[in-house]
Parts: structure tokens; C-alpha cells; sequence
């Protein structure tokens, strides 16, 4: 099976409603407690999703989830025009909040400019994407490329971010690559997408980097960690998300992202309903 790393990594540089309430399920929407949307990233769902989109999305809305972040956006999603694809979403009360892409300082205007026209709000760099990233200096070129598709990205109103996987916590030359992502990039310009899985699986503890670095995170991908090192439902994992939840406002958080890359517990909607279901439970009730 193709991994997400190396779908992106093919991606790289390419291209230079259904009410949940209809349903009684109650939506993963902003409360007094947790005022954090939830949203689902469509990754989780690539082996189903592949064979009846519609379907899918209208089960997604089913589930509570009130937004979605599809992934390899080219300045459409999966053989839809941004716009129909916008109102395929609409159509099951879903949102388009971010978008993973192979975004370069090249196409930046071109996706920031479709981004906008939809009302999305951010556009993600995933990875790499084919960028070097063996030295300190790679990551610093990776930074300041960061810093000026971010500034493109402002002209549209969209906001720039980067997602991280494990490779940036592996130690280069005495330093964390990740740290100069965050030191060398603008806030204003770049925000991150901290993808906590990857973060606890990289050895690192996500509420140092709140602390170090408050308010850079303003989304989050929340995925659980297996006792077997993979990607699991939300709750059944090592991941103390109640506990990481109380420092919601040092990271800065202002949007959630649910994504399982694994399905060892079952099929890729069960899994995402069941993940649904405890994140309902515990945080957005």
C-alpha cells in the first residue's frame, strides 16, 4: 500500500446539506468548554474514499464531523473543480477548512488565490515534498521558502502551515530540525500543524513545544499511538489528550484535524466513527 509520506512525496512540486443533526448525532462543533471545530483529514478514508466520494462525505457528516482537509490539492480535489467539489461538501453541511498540497513558492498565488474563492482558511505544507532535508541549512532554505509562500499565501487571505511527520526531531549537527522550522520561520507568515502522533513518536513531548513556542500551533492533528507504534482510534492509544487539551491555549490551537493512517481495530469508517464518537465524549459536548 502506498504511504502517505510517498503519496505526497509523488506529489512533490506537481502542477509548479446532510446536517449531522439529522442524523442525532450530536456535531463535533465549538462548545463553552473546548471551542475547538473539529474536522477529519481525508487521508484516513483514501481506501474508501476512492470508490464513492459522496457517499463518504455524507457518512463523515453523519459521524459529527463539521469540516474536512482533503489531501493533494492541485488547485482541485480528487477530479473535482475546487468549486463543485466546495459544493459536494456543502451539500452534507461539511466545510473545507485546510488542505494538504504541494505547495511551492511557484503555484502559491495560483492556490491561494482557488483556496480563497472557496472560503478555505489554510493552505498545509505535508512534508518535505521532495525538498532536501539532510543538513541544518536545508531546513533553514525549507524556513525561509516557508516564510515567503506564507506572505504570498496573506495577499489571497489564506494562511500558510507546515505539518510535521518524525524526521524533523532526528538530531543534525547538535540541532532539532524542528526548531529551526519554528525559530526560523515568521509567525505571523507560518503556522504549524502539529501532528501529535508524530511528535510523540519523534521522542518529543508536545507540551514542551507549546510552552517553548506558545501559540505557534494553531491546529493540531490528533492521532493515538498504538502500543504497537501505529496509528489507532482516538482514546484507544497512549496519547493523554484530556491532559494535552488543557494547554489548548498556550499551543495557540484554534482547529482540530482527526486522522488514522493504520486500521488494526477495523475498517477505515469504523474507525473514524469510533474515534468520533470518544472525541464527542469527552471534549466537545
Amino acid at each position: 500500500m502506498l504511504s502517505r509520506r510517498d503519496f505526497f512525496r509523488r506529489l512533490a512540486f506537481a502542477g509548479t446539506g446532510l446536517a449531522a443533526t439529522q442524523t442525532g448525532v450530536m456535531a463535533l462543533a465549538p462548545t463553552a468548554k473546548y471551542p475547538i471545530p473539529m474536522g477529519i483529514q481525508l487521508w484516513s478514508l483514501r481506501d474508501v474514499l476512492k470508490d464513492n466520494i459522496p457517499n463518504v462525505l455524507q457518512q463523515v457528516a453523519q459521524m459529527g464531523f463539521t469540516s474536512v482537509e482533503p489531501y493533494g490539492f492541485d488547485g482541485g480535489f480528487y477530479g473535482y473543480t475546487h468549486t463543485d467539489f466546495k459544493e459536494l461538501c456543502a451539500g452534507f453541511g461539511l466545510y473545507i477548512l485546510s488542505t494538504h498540497t504541494g505547495i511551492t513558492v511557484e503555484n502559491a498565488e495560483k492556490y491561494a488565490q482557488s483556496a480563497a474563492q472557496i472560503g478555505m482558511k489554510y493552505l498545509v505544507l505535508p512534508s518535505l515534498m521532495g525538498r532536501p532535508g539532510k543538513t541544518i541549512d536545508d531546513f533553514k532554505n525549507l524556513a525561509s521558502e516557508l516564510n515567503r509562500m506564507g506572505e504570498i499565501c496573506q495577499q489571497s487571505g489564506i494562511q500558510l502551515a507546515y505539518h510535521n511527520h518524525d524526521f524533523e526531531f532526528k538530531i543534525i549537527d547538535n540541532q532539532t530540525p524542528y526548531d529551526i522550522l519554528l525559530q526560523e520561520t515568521q509567525p505571523n507568515l507560518v503556522h504549524f500543524q502539529m501532528d501529535i502522533y508524530w511528535v510523540v513518536k519523534g521522542g518529543k513531548k508536545p507540551a514542551d513545544y507549546f510552552e517553548n513556542y506558545p501559540g505557534r500551533f494553531a491546529l493540531w492533528h490528533i492521532k493515538d499511538l498504538s502500543n504497537e507504534g501505529e496509528s489507532c482510534i482516538v482514546g484507544n492509544g497512549k496519547i493523554n489528550y484530556k491532559k494535552l487539551m488543557k494547554d489548548a491555549d498556550t499551543a495557540g490551537l484554534q482547529y482540530a484535524v482527526y486522522e488514522q493512517e493504520q486500521y488494526s481495530e477495523g475498517e477505515p469508517l469504523h474507525c473514524a466513527r469510533e474515534s468520533a464518537k470518544y472525541l464527542n465524549r469527552h471534549f466537545f459536548q
